[in-house]
């Protein structure tokens, strides 16, 4: 994932349970980045609710649109974790990991 600089040392303890002072500055679309979270949740490595994970991300995340630092939108962050509405295309997804596999809505609901 692509951080501001200077925020790229907090993003490991903050992954590790720490706190930051500040939020961590995501360079890109809000929905990458919440997509990435969407996945770490639904392959079992992270095991919060949707609505945990979503103040988290909220708490701790904003993102750069275009030259404008942006806090990312409650709504939005909720429509990409628990209906993947809104979520980025192939293309534009930034984890494309073997160990951490992209499940379609419709194979989720499948398997529940």
């Amino acid at each position: 994932m692509c951080f501001d600089p200077a925020d790229r040392v907090a993003l490991k303890p903050l992954l590790q349970g720490h706190s930051v002072d500040h939020k961590l500055v995501f360079i890109g679309n809000q929905n990458q980045l919440v997509e990435v979270f969407r996945r770490l949740s639904y392959n079992g490595i992270l095991h919060e609710s949707w609505t945990s994970l979503r103040e988290w991300l909220f708490e701790h995340f904003s993102y750069r649109s275009k030259t404008v630092i942006v806090d990312l939108s409650m709504n939005s962050v909720w429509d990409i974790l628990s209906k993947a509405k809104g979520e980025p295309t192939v293309k534009s997804r930034i984890c494309g990991l073997d160990w951490l596999p992209y499940k379609t809505q419709a194979s989720l609901r499948r398997n529940f």
